[in-house]
């Protein structure tokens, strides 16, 4: 059956992207701190060339590198999370014969609540997490401000940093999941699929 076999390349492709994209940030990220760590950049850019921030120049820099590969990704995150979860919905609603059951064994539910977790967790970090870490990281190096709030927003920016990674680790697992589950929501063709055996 095309249409279901070309549902289901579309459900792995953009799963597997997806999964993908998750590990390049984490890959990306050691490796540009790492990199700029060495190279000990001098920032000559206001607010960052201010005396104060001297030696935070690499964290500065790193930082403002893997927030940009972020934002990146986040936009190949969500295409691939909605075509996931259109191609879920399009197995379900025409090819509910090519499930197992249906579509309502455990197998389908799960690896449908697997694909669906991290899609929330993408809206997450978008609404909540990602602006409240930039929001604390502009106070965090902003020289002219109190050095109490600047404590408090480093203080804030660190939780909400540590949330973040711990999210796109929780939502790269569950994709894991979901790809290495997804054979098993299908329904194995019988004899009477390709015809008797001769």
């Amino acid at each position: 059956m095309p249409g279901f076999r070309l549902t289901q390349g579309a459900f792995y492709l953009s799963t597997g992207i997806w999964l993908g994209a998750l590990i390049m940030l984490v890959i990306a990220a050691v490796a540009t701190f790492d990199t700029v760590r060495v190279h000990e950049p001098i920032l000559q850019a206001a607010p960052y060339n201010a005396p104060e921030l001297a030696d935070r120049g690499d964290a500065i820099l790193a930082g403002a590198i893997v927030g940009r590969v972020l934002r990146g990704l986040m936009a190949v995150q969500l295409l691939c999370a909605a075509t996931a979860c259109a191609a879920l919905a399009i197995e379900h609603a025409r090819y509910g014969d090519q499930l197992v059951a249906g579509g309502r064994n455990a197998a389908s539910r799960l690896r449908a609540g697997l694909v669906l977790v991290p899609t929330l967790i993408i809206a997450l970090n978008l609404a909540w997490i990602g602006p409240t870490v930039w929001e604390q990281r502009s106070v965090m190096y902003d020289v002219s401000a109190a050095a109490e709030d600047r404590h408090r927003a480093r203080v804030a920016f660190d939780r909400y940093h540590a949330l973040s990674e711990r999210t796109h680790g929780v939502a790269g697992l569950l994709l894991a999941g979901a790809i290495l589950i997804a054979p098993f929501a299908v329904r194995r063709p019988g004899p009477t699929d390709h015809g008797s055996p001769a």
